[in-house]
């Protein structure tokens, strides 16, 4: 094992391009996480300012991930760097995303937050 730090960009893309997908799998064999996402027709996209962005869609019991934002987006989420999306990802309460579009859907965040637990 190594003792080098890791590299922030390349964790981001691991969160981005590897972890989110997984909830596609989680929600296709997992009844209680699909019960969570139910008739949901929702759009989250997670962009890092300058950098990639993908989309996590929720529509009526199936997840699919996305790469790049959604034009018909529901909710937004802007971090402002590859640290500021791995410190949120890493569960730091301080690493609050900017929710440039769609903050108010407290409902859909919630269910959304409800189904990453699952994880």
């Amino acid at each position: 094992m190594s003792d080098a730090a890791a590299n922030p960009a390349v964790l981001s893309r691991l969160y981005l391009h590897a972890v989110l997908p997984c909830l596609t799998a989680l929600v296709d064999h997992d009844q209680d996480a699909r019960a969570i996402v139910g008739s949901a027709n929702a759009a989250i996209v997670f962009r890092i300012w300058g950098g990639p962005a993908v989309t996590i869609r929720l529509v009526s019991g199936t997840v699919t991930h996305e790469r790049g934002a959604a034009r018909d987006a529901s909710v937004v989420l802007l971090f402002f760097g590859d640290r500021h999306l791995n410190a949120f990802f890493s569960g730091h309460s301080w690493a609050v995303p900017l929710p440039v579009w769609g903050g108010w859907r407290l409902k859909l965040l919630t269910r959304f937050a409800r189904l990453t637990d699952r994880l």
